[in-house]
């Protein structure tokens, strides 16, 4: 299944399925806005928000909130993955 992962300028993300414009799910759990989106490669997708946190969601459980990260009073503008080896 296709799926398009939205932010826009505020603490929500948003999941649509099918490139169809339907918004199914809004994930919610920053406090501000959130700016970087990533997927891992067992399929989990992680948001870095202006909050200072890091949640991490499954898209296998319905998108369900598994961890938030805290502990840190940048904001996170980028995540990447990394493989180690």
């Amino acid at each position: 299944m296709n799926t398009i992962i939205l932010n826009n300028k505020n603490e929500i993300i948003m999941i649509n399925p099918e490139y169809d414009y339907n918004l199914d799910k809004t994930l919610i759990g920053h406090t501000d806005y959130v700016i970087s989106l990533l997927q891992l490669s067992n399929g989990m997708l992680v948001s870095g928000s202006g909050d200072g946190t890091i949640i991490i969601w499954n898209p296998n459980d319905d998108y369900n909130l598994v961890k938030t990260l805290t502990g840190h009073t940048l904001i996170y503008l980028s995540l990447n993955r990394h493989k180690f080896i």
